[in-house]
């Protein structure tokens, strides 16, 4: 039978939280849907937690198991990409749980052949207690023209891949970086949506996303900017309004890199620096990005050198 929808997680070093995970997920799985565990080499007990307590789905076919040598999120998402057969594609976190209707949401929605379908987040913390009810990308809900939605999409800088289900022809060949380990997400899903054509935004809060503090969106380390500089001025020449929105969430990410580097005022190369500086020209931008990426993408060195003085 076709599956509808593959669920493609990634894990490493799980054993805290993936059971709950997984918990959340295999009581919806039907015939049509598929649960596509990659093990990304970990060391702990993940594995063995998979291999006992999910032999029955694994046997079924309903959960498909792919332990790997370790590459990295972004070659374990790939290699569940490889691996899918659903229609759509949705990704889950292995510390994240996801809503009863998850799936009976997603399916049905479906139906109206969306290229992505946007959802809605709760955000938890380490123990699974709401720290905040409800988070869209935007609250522009219903099905919209790429167009109508874009900008504020790309403003939002909300990239995680969980956020949205995909039509599996968006993808194509295209697949996550190697070796970005922050914000490889966004150098993907950026170019994903532009070849989007309907995006449904639905209300419907559907996934826990869980605030750990071992994440690698709490623990960035310099090197991690090499990229970003490297896809910042791929698209530099690009004055798109949602590239310019794209531009000040890189410029941001690549701020928080550097805070800590040699260049203690946070700057990057010169090239990039002027075309930052140039986004002030851009009013619209003042209103679609959050006040907090626009101040340190921009005058990020300027905050960095008053911390310093005042220090």
């Amino acid at each position: 039978m076709n599956k509808k929808l593959s669920v493609i997680i990634p894990v490493y070093n799980g054993e805290q939280f993936i059971a709950a995970c997984l918990n959340s997920l295999v009581a919806q799985i039907s015939d049509t849907v598929e649960i596509i565990l990659v093990n990304d080499g970990s060391t702990d007990s993940t594995d063995q937690i998979i291999t006992t307590q999910y032999k029955t789905q694994i046997d079924s076919g309903h959960l498909i198991y792919r332990p790997t040598p370790n590459g990295g999120v972004s070659a374990a998402r790939n290699l569940g990409l490889d691996i899918a057969s659903g229609d759509y594609l949705a990704f889950v976190d292995a510390d994240d749980l996801v809503a009863p209707n998850y799936v009976e949401t997603l399916v049905r929605t479906m139906e109206t052949s969306p290229s992505i379908i946007e959802l809605g987040y709760r955000t938890i913390d380490q123990n699974g207690f709401v720290l905040k009810e409800r988070s869209h990308i935007h609250t522009h809900f219903g099905h919209h023209a790429r167009g109508d939605v874009l900008n504020r999409t790309f403003a939002a800088c909300l990239w995680y891949p969980f956020l949205r289900v995909f039509n599996r022809k968006l993808f194509g060949e295209k697949r996550f970086p190697i070796g970005v380990r922050f914000c490889e997400d966004l150098i993907t899903l950026s170019a994903i949506y532009k070849r989007a054509d309907v995006i449904c935004c639905l209300p419907d809060v559907l996934y826990d996303y869980r605030i750990n503090p071992a994440g690698a969106t709490l623990n960035i380390k310099p090197d991690y900017a090499t990229h970003l500089v490297a896809y910042y001025r791929k698209i530099l020449s690009d004055q798109s309004f949602s590239n310019k929105a794209l531009k000040v969430n890189l410029a941001y990410a690549i701020r928080r890199c550097t805070a800590e580097t040699a260049d203690i005022l946070g700057r990057t190369s010169p090239d990039i620096e002027a075309d930052i500086r140039s986004l002030i020209m851009t009013p619209k931008l003042f209103l679609y990005v959050r006040p907090r990426l626009m101040i340190h993408a921009l005058w990020g060195p300027l905050i960095r050198r008053a911390k310093l003085l005042i220090s």
